[in-house]
């Protein structure tokens, strides 16, 4: 009885003291639900699907990374969730689903990286840095991991507007501080989500991108060789099909740069091997080169090559069985890996006829019976890459017509492009694997500058990249400039920091003057007198900022003088002649006076026709804007003729010669046909058909 009175007792104070509090109770719970919405809110807005792949160029050295406003704002609101933040009550009374979300819209629990000391516990360099990204990949939260991370990338020059060179050598030398810096870069190189995602996905996931933000070496290669053109998921993916399948940490390791050369030239697909339908596949390839390599079978130690020489390797578009073959049969040395070009004998039937002496297109048969230039490139060129000798495949045009020459690396340092290669032929392409487009034979020229050492253009990239950061926070303007204009002291060959560098520059408020532009252009200049593809990019600048301020005879003399400076800096650079040509024609023919024209384009047959190419393209370019003057169409092909036969026309009895020179006459006969000069046209084409079927029974 008395126990029954406790209880009524008791029962009846907890109701009063419950009635009593209730409200306090009910008033708190809705301020916090208020709170609580604004917040989620905010932070919806920040979370909103972002492209970060407009990104990508910048951190890759491009184009400006995000607009000011928008960063200023991204970090309000990012302040402002922070303050706001509470955790969500979940009625369903699902714990789980209530713990992720309790973590989602809390503060990132880690705020101070500690990357001005270097502690020899921690893999990164920093324990806290290690912890945050431990955290960030269990809890799905880079987006907001990447924001502790630009307050701290930045933390060092955050209280001053200036950069000094010295200050920036100080963070290039802090190697946590560089970490810490390309881990963010990974991050914004997705999009949103995408990398949470990606870490998620399998059951190993989340321990590969761990290593990979943990492993300086792994994440300073990858980025260092990233380009805008690559499938960044994709290469991630096939790095990690790798890197479970390699068991030992020491040859996944010591093969690290074999892999990452593999995921950057995969990522876009398969390679389809030259002879038959089969695929080579990115594990496959990579694999077969590993067991190679770690049978000493090859010319070169891949474990000690960069990844910018193995992409150059590892697309070869062979079988392994050729690849095989190739191993055991191609005994050249590296250094004079041009011996492989020349041992194929040229077969002169084949050239004029067409014929086809294979039973198969193998490497085999190739030696076996000879073949024309292209069989002597594709045998040169895919032989060395099986025996992991970075080389590429060349072709160009000349007075010769087309042909395919080897460009290969003799030594870790420099390529060489001279194998098999013509006189007069002004500039040949190459494909690119892992970008999956042509690129100048003068390339390989630029990357064998003494200026453009591995060591420079990282710490070139690195300072590229902390301008963006940098611009993402709303940094002093002043401030930024100093760190383009360190990265272009270390690498002034580098062209994406000038084009970075130039994007900063036009996004000036307000814009440079025209002095301050001639400043720049004249250093870009100065800068790349021995390399004119970028050389050019100061004419560009010129059309853009300088001629607004100049007449149109002033405009004239400028393009001239490009022109003859370019003939005479770069009299191998037949292609930048004849786009400058281009473009002055088309300026000259917007005058309407027959005259000027004429006089431009016979001074331009006299300063650059004996080219082949360039002929060509001024004959062609005189009989398309001549066609505005019909009563002086007769005079454009007396021009053209006469400047053919006083210069180009040799009779040559080499059968190559001859054919390009047949290709011209049946030009000019076209010509005067379409003015309706029939005799003077059938004339030349009678003669073009003798002269070939001369120069073909000459060459057989």
């Amino acid at each position: 009885m008395k126990n029954l009175v406790k209880v009524t007792f008791l029962f009846c104070a907890c109701f009063v003291i419950g009635y009593l509090l209730e409200p306090l109770c009910f008033v708190h719970s809705s301020s916090v639900s208020e709170d609580q919405s604004e917040a989620q809110a905010k932070t919806e807005e920040v979370k909103k699907p972002v492209d970060r792949q407009a990104e990508k160029k910048v951190l890759l050295g491009n184009q400006p990374r995000i607009e000011k406003e928008s960063a200023e704002k991204s970090a309000q609101v990012t302040k402002d969730s922070q303050e706001k933040s509470v955790i969500e009550v979940v009625d369903s009374g699902d714990k789980k689903e209530s713990e992720k979300s309790e973590v989602k819209s809390s503060p990132f629990p880690i705020q101070d990286l500690k990357l001005g000391q270097f502690e020899k516990r921690s893999i990164t360099g920093s324990l806290e840095l290690d912890k945050a990204i431990r955290y960030a990949i269990d809890n799905r939260r880079f987006e907001d991991f990447a924001k502790v991370l630009e307050k701290e990338i930045c933390k060092p020059v955050s209280k001053r507007p200036e950069i000094p060179s010295k200050e920036l050598s100080k963070l290039l030398k802090n190697k946590v501080w560089r970490h810490a810096l390309n881990v963010d870069t990974l991050i914004h190189l997705f999009s949103s989500g995408e990398l949470d995602e990606l870490a998620s996905a399998s059951s190993r996931g989340g321990d590969f991108y761990y290593w990979v933000l943990t492993t300086p070496q792994a994440l300073t290669q990858f980025l260092y060789n990233l380009k805008p053109q690559d499938n960044l998921r994709q290469a991630m993916l096939i790095w990690q099909d790798i890197w479970e399948s390699e068991k030992d940490p020491k040859i996944r390791d010591k093969y690290l740069n074999l892999a990452i050369a593999c995921a950057l030239v995969f990522d876009t697909g398969n390679i389809k091997v030259k002879t038959d339908t089969a695929e080579v596949r990115s594990l496959e390839r990579y694999t077969l080169f590993r067991e190679n390599a770690e049978r000493k079978r090859l010319k070169t130690v891949l474990s000690n090559m960069e990844v910018a020489d193995l992409v150059w390797v590892v697309d070869v578009p062979l079988s392994d069985s050729e690849i095989e073959w190739a191993v055991k049969r191609a005994n050249f040395s590296r250094r004079r890996w041009g011996k492989a070009y020349g041992s194929i004998e040229y077969l002169m039937e084949r050239a004029v006829n067409g014929e086809n002496p294979y039973d198969g297109y193998t490497l085999a048969q190739i030696k076996k019976h000879g073949g024309i230039c292209g069989d002597q490139t594709y045998f040169s060129v895919n032989t060395a890459k099986a025996n992991g000798i970075p080389a590429a495949g060349v072709s160009g045009s000349g007075d010769r017509g087309g042909h395919a020459w080897l460009a290969y690396k003799p030594n870790k340092d420099k390529w060489d492009t001279s194998t098999g290669r013509y006189e007069n032929y002004s500039n040949g392409t190459a494909w690119n694997s892992q970008i999956n487009q042509k690129i100048s034979e003068f390339d390989f020229i630029l990357m064998s500058d003494r200026k453009m050492k591995v060591s420079r253009i990282m710490d070139a990239y690195s300072l590229l990249r902390f301008a963006s950061v940098l611009e993402l926070v709303g940094h002093d303007r002043l401030g930024i400039r100093q760190v383009f204009e360190e990265a272009l002291r270390i690498a002034p060959l580098l062209p994406d920091a000038w084009i970075a560098y130039v994007g900063f520059l036009e996004k000036s408020d307000p814009e440079l003057t025209q002095a301050e532009w001639q400043k720049v252009i004249d250093t870009i200049e100065r800068t790349f007198k021995k390399h004119p593809t970028m050389w050019l990019m100061a004419r560009d600048l010129t059309k853009k900022h300088i001629w607004k301020y100049m007449s149109e005879d002033q405009i004239e003399k400028t393009q001239s003088r490009y022109r003859t400076e370019i003939a005479r800096k770069f009299p191998d650079r037949g292609d930048l002649i004849r786009n400058l040509i281009k473009d002055q024609a088309a300026m000259v023919s917007k005058k309407d006076d027959f005259k000027k024209m004429r006089s431009f384009f016979r001074q331009t047959l006299r300063l650059f026709g004996k080219d082949t190419l360039n002929f060509k393209l001024i004959s062609s370019l005189y009989f398309q804007y001549g066609q505005k003057y019909p009563e002086n169409q007769r005079q454009v092909c007396d021009d053209i003729e006469n400047y053919f036969s006083r210069h180009l026309d040799t009779e040559s009895g080499d059968y190559f010669k001859a054919k390009t020179e047949v290709s011209m006459l049946k030009t000019i006969a076209n010509y005067y046909r379409k003015i309706g000069e029939q005799r003077k046209a059938d004339r030349y084409a009678k003669e073009a058909t003798r002269r070939l079927k001369s120069a073909k029974k000459g060459a057989l």
